[in-house]
């Protein structure tokens, strides 16, 4: 039987790294076939991208991604241009559907605020949107055309699904069919950190203990000073950081300088499949964040799942709201220095207790991506009721 086709509008680029959005779009592969189409300002970096056509990028047999040309690219402003820019773009996107035979499309999944406005050249088709963060807060500063763009267009998705409570309940105002759907974690994949057969990286083995450890991007919602002042106050314990890096200006300077101390070690990116080997080496996990901005929307963050499913005790910056599926999760929240100091230093006398690992255990292995998934398409089975 032929599957129908879903298109998929993000800001980004598919990441291989699978964190929400792809998760959600590698399920959906296994029901429809997916055209990932995403921002014409995000660039390419494959080599036999044409500067004057489209590219599509086979990420699957069943997923392909959309790669603009140049001229295809933005121009705020420009108002006329990008109106006119904009309609290209719908008439390239029907092409590649006839040019694959992907004409049936099922519905739209849109994850981005810039991405809302392609849904009103396809008004035929049911929509969901799925809100990751507040984006109107990206970059320290409230973003007023975000806000503008979620208040013209969220009332028109026929669902709106919401990956922390802060998030719905501010959300749910604009459309009676938002929904709560907390991230997830692939616990089969981490599970594996507290398993006989999973060795310790040979590039972290002669790491002095306790090692206090990070994984995940290493961004702006990171708080460096408090690391800093963790790993100067500490000298015994080693902090391990691990995960792409994006940062700029004074974090990129601060964290420089981070990396200068004898017990901070950063190895920058490491593939998905060995992280659980990665974790194996961890005594204490930490979410370090800065509770600033879009992360003051945050509640459960993908790296609670994966230290959860991993046995790690660990601890995390102080959310302004923890879910109820979380509590007596075994994970500790801080909100001052001190505070840090001396929830890490209960994490390290607790160590690798049986039983706390299994509590943590069991709360990850009911939050995976699979239940997840279930109840995303019990919401969208009921949009054809």
């Amino acid at each position: 039987m032929k599957k129908k086709c879903i298109l998929v509008l993000n800001f980004a680029r598919w990441n291989p790294i699978l964190r929400g959005a792809q998760q959600y779009c590698t399920k959906l592969s296994s029901l429809y076939r997916i055209l990932y189409i995403h921002s014409p300002d995000q660039k390419a970096n494959y080599q036999d991208v044409r500067y004057f056509s489209v590219k599509l990028h086979k990420v699957s047999d069943d997923i392909y991604e959309v790669f603009w040309p140049c001229w295809c690219r933005e121009v705020f402003r420009f108002a006329i241009v990008e109106k006119l820019l904009e309609r290209i773009r719908v008439f390239i996107i029907q092409f590649i559907l006839r040019k694959l035979n992907w004409q049936e499309i099922d519905f739209l999944y849109v994850l981005q605020p810039a991405m809302y406005k392609y849904i009103k050249y396809f008004p035929q088709y049911k929509k969901i949107c799925h809100i990751f963060d507040q984006y109107s807060l990206y970059g320290g500063n409230t973003n007023q055309k975000i806000i503008e763009l979620e208040n013209e267009f969220l009332p028109k998705f026929d669902i709106v699904f919401c990956v922390s409570r802060l998030l719905y309940e501010d959300k749910k105002a604009l459309n009676k069919g938002t929904s709560y759907l907390p991230n997830g974690v692939n616990f089969e994949l981490f599970r594996k950190a507290t398993g006989n057969n999973c060795s310790i990286p040979k590039d972290v083995q002669e790491i002095k203990r306790p090692v206090i450890g990070y994984i995940g991007y290493v961004s702006g919602k990171i708080n460096i000073d408090l690391i800093q002042f963790l790993a100067q106050k500490k000298s015994k314990w080693s902090f391990l950081f691990i995960g792409p890096k994006k940062l700029s200006g004074n974090d990129a300077y601060k964290f420089n300088q981070l990396c200068l101390l004898d017990n901070f070690y950063y190895l920058g990116y490491r593939a998905p499949d060995s992280l659980p080997n990665y974790m194996k080496a961890i005594d204490v996990g930490i979410m370090p964040y800065r509770m600033r901005g879009h992360v003051l929307w945050v509640d459960s963050p993908l790296k609670i799942y994966e230290y959860l499913a991993a046995g790690l005790p660990s601890v995390a910056s102080k959310f302004r709201s923890i879910p109820q599926h979380l509590r007596g999760a075994e994970i500790y929240f801080a909100s001052n220095e001190n505070e840090w100091l001396g929830l890490i230093e209960c994490c390290l006398r607790e160590g690798k207790d049986p039983e706390k690992i299994r509590t943590r255990q069991k709360i990850a292995s009911e939050n995976t991506w699979d239940s997840r998934f279930y109840e995303f398409m019990k919401a969208v089975k009921g949009l054809e009721k």
